[in-house]
C-alpha cells in the first residue's frame, strides 16, 4: 500500500515541472491606429488581408 502511494506522491510532485512557465511572446497591447479603431471586431476571410488593404482601414 505504501509503494503506490509513494509513486503517486512522486508523480504529483513532478507535475509543476511540466507546467507552462510564461508567455512565449509577451503581449504589448494594441498598436495605435488600426488595432484601436477596430477593437472588438472580428473578420473571417479565406485569404490574408494586409492591414492597409482592409476595407475599413482609416
Amino acid at each position: 500500500m505504501k509503494s503506490p502511494l509513494l509513486i503517486l506522491l512522486a508523480l504529483l510532485g513532478c507535475l509543476p515541472l511540466f507546467a507552462q512557465s510564461g508567455a512565449s511572446v509577451p503581449f504589448q497591447g494594441p498598436t495605435p491606429g488600426f488595432h484601436q479603431t477596430h477593437t472588438g471586431q472580428i473578420l473571417f476571410s479565406s485569404t490574408t488581408i494586409p492591414e492597409d488593404g482592409y476595407p475599413g482601414a482609416a
